[in-house]
């Protein structure tokens, strides 16, 4: 045996402890086995109580050595992975159970107890699996019916998850279906626990799921959930399992808000943003007002009017998806209606109260099923914040605890653009120009990855805006010309705002770039319009700086100043800092011309002033030698005013 454990590597070690569980003649008997094998890993993996030499050990030398009542205690309770006195006395329809099992850890017969208080036991599990062979070749018709008794003994005592692997392993398929059902239910509430139970619903014959519409239905449920199936599979079958139900049955309504909710869910993904609106407001009509999956619904809804950037309804929507799942205790779900709603406000440009709600998220106790996505996107969210509000150190902080949570959660473009574009941001005011490029660069891989056209064509925008910022005209004109974007050229389509006014705006700090302000004028009105109709204040805000930049560039001071100050004003409540600050020295340079104009924003405007002779002079000493933005253009603070 040292030879053998001398030849083995650490991992085959390893595999060879758990399976034998440091039974020597099991170690022996593999090491029997192993001669003249060179698969060694894949046999101690599969190493199990069937192998003939462990069988027939086993048989011979211990299962034919005990009285015929311990044979039948051994081969009636094998099928069980843990036991007490109650439920085996439940299996062999005895008595005994308990007396049964203190006899064989006693006599050292491969059972071994949970705890000190010996209220759970366990067979080795060769020695289980040694017994269920033996059970098979000598009463293989017994087998369905023991079983059942344990399913019955565990639903009894509230272990549907045991209850259900027990009848389905009997093949009692009306109980194991009932149990599911019961169970599915509870796990949708919860957001958990899908793998296992996808497997149980598998388990079962189609027959069952194509004859009982409400287990159809649950089945839809959670093969959504785990997007473990194309939805192209599902909906024909999801539509079947809905006309089998006949239309006066009394849940007929509700089974069609409970369809209206899985569509939904598989519209939201897919980043059809119109169509999940449409599809939640079929099912919360639907829906009893008690049902657990409206919360969901509103926060489908409201996530989708964000996307749309229709801020009040978003805003509206998920203060009700907040209220309804702290009302039905559902946790998962509020945390993530917080992080959403917080992502609406700073849309919204309620900068401080988003805040306070990502941090009552970041703040939550640990607790098992954590909603981690919920946790990323407020990371993220107080990253951005903190970043807007020039505090780099506290904005790090939280976007590296968000990328650490990405490594987890993954798959999620969402989550992706929550860490990744505020660490980009970050790093380019910072003048790290390659970690900047490699936080976009991560983006636009996950964007390929999901195949999203929006999400590629969005981090091209901002790369190009970052290119902008570093004074690269010309790599920016190459995007608007690879693009075929002009300022004549833009879509006038609002479905995609999010990317329509991006591309604007990129496209007119590029014109103004160019020398051809002017021709900015009427794009940025109509966005500014379109911006303070759907109270998109952070939005605003930028396009009244865009406006200012371009009266100054073609000579209307005056203009320009009072779009300035009209920003400043709306601006100071909430501190916003990098939103000035991103412009670079054109806009640098109006605001020192407004400290002598604008007392009442005094205070406000020399902070500002401070932040941005502070960004000088921490950035790399050779950044900025082919921008001519970086470059302060009129007298740099005084000392009283860096005081200030």
């Amino acid at each position: 045996m040292r030879i053998l454990l001398f030849i083995l590597t650490a991992n085959e070690v390893a595999i060879l402890q758990e399976r034998t569980e440091g039974w020597i003649a099991g170690i022996q008997l593999a090491a029997l086995s192993l001669q003249g094998r060179t698969d060694v890993s894949a046999f101690l993996s599969a190493f199990s109580g069937s192998h003939r030499f462990v069988l027939d050990y086993l048989s011979e030398e211990v299962f034919s050595q005990q009285p015929a009542t311990v044979q039948s205690f051994l081969l009636h309770t094998c099928i069980l992975d843990r036991m007490n006195g109650s439920l085996t006395n439940a299996v062999t329809e005895l008595s005994d159970g308990q007396v049964m099992l203190e006899r064989l850890e006693h006599a050292n017969l491969f059972v071994v107890s949970f705890d000190d208080k010996r209220g759970w036991y366990r067979y080795y599990q060769l020695f289980a699996e040694a017994l269920r062979s033996l059970l098979k070749q000598t009463q293989p018709e017994l087998i369905p019916e023991l079983h059942r008794r344990a399913s019955r003994w565990y639903e009894r005592h509230g272990f549907l998850d045991e209850a259900t692997q027990h009848a389905l392993a009997g093949s009692d398929y009306s109980v194991a279906a009932r149990l599911i059902e019961q169970v599915a239910r509870q796990a949708l509430r919860s957001q958990g626990r899908f793998s296992t139970l996808l497997r149980r619903m598998e388990a079962l014959p189609r027959v069952w799921l194509d004859t009982h519409p409400q287990l159809a239905l649950l089945y839809a449920w959670i093969v959504v959930s785990s997007g473990v199936r194309p939805w192209s599979d599902l909906e024909p079958w999801l539509q079947g399992a809905q006309e089998s139900l006949p239309p006066h049955h009394p849940q007929a309504t509700e089974f069609a808000g409970e369809v209206a909710a899985i569509r939904t869910m598989a519209a939201a993904p897919a980043e059809e943003h119109t169509r999940t609106i449409e599809l939640s407001g079929q099912s919360l009509a639907l829906l009893p007002a008690d049902h657990w999956a409206r919360g969901l619904m509103l926060l489908y809804r409201g996530s989708a009017f964000l996307s749309l950037q229709q801020v009040d309804e978003a805003i509206a929507t998920l203060e009700q998806a907040v209220a309804f799942s702290e009302a039905d205790v559902s946790r998962q779900h509020v945390l993530v209606a917080k992080s959403l709603l917080a992502n609406a406000y700073v849309s919204s440009g309620q900068l401080h109260k988003a805040m306070h709600l990502y941090q009552e998220v970041v703040q939550q106790e640990p607790k098992q099923q954590m909603p981690l996505r919920s946790l990323l996107m407020a990371h993220g969210g107080l990253g951005n914040l903190f970043r807007e509000w020039n505090d780099f150190s506290s904005a790090l902080v939280h976007l590296e605890a968000g990328l650490e949570l990405d490594r987890y959660v993954g798959g999620s473009l969402a989550m992706t653009w929550a860490a990744y574009l505020p660490l980009a941001r970050v790093y380019l005011a910072q003048g790290k120009q390659e970690e900047a490029e490699a936080a976009l660069s991560h983006i636009a891989e996950a964007a390929r990855e999901a195949s999203s056209a929006h999400s590629i064509a969005l981090v091209s925008a901002w790369r190009t805006r970052f290119h902008l910022a570093l004074g690269d005209v010309d790599a920016a004109a190459r995007w608007a010309k690879d693009q075929g974007l002009s300022i004549e050229a833009l879509p006038a389509d609002l479905a995609d705002l999010t990317y329509l006014e991006m591309t604007s705006m990129t496209l007119a700090r590029l014109s103004i770039a160019q020398g051809q302000a002017s021709a900015t004028l009427p794009l940025l009105e109509r966005l500014l319009s379109i911006a303070e109709k759907t109270h998109r204040t952070t939005s605003a805000l930028e396009l009244l700086l865009l406006h200012s930049l371009a009266h100054e560039a073609i000579g209307q001071r005056e203009q320009a100043l009072a779009f300035l100050q009209q920003a400043l004003q709306r601006a100071e409540p909430e501190g916003y800092v990098r939103l000035f600050l991103d412009e670079g020295a054109p806009l640098v340079t109006l605001l020192m011309h407004l400290r002598g104009t604008s007392p009442r924003q005094q205070a406000y405007l020399q902070m500002l002033l401070a932040a941005s002779s502070d960004q000088e002079t921490m950035r790399p000493k050779d950044e900025g030698k082919h921008s001519q933005r970086s470059q302060v253009l009129i007298d740099p603070l005084s000392a009283r005013e860096l005081e200030v």
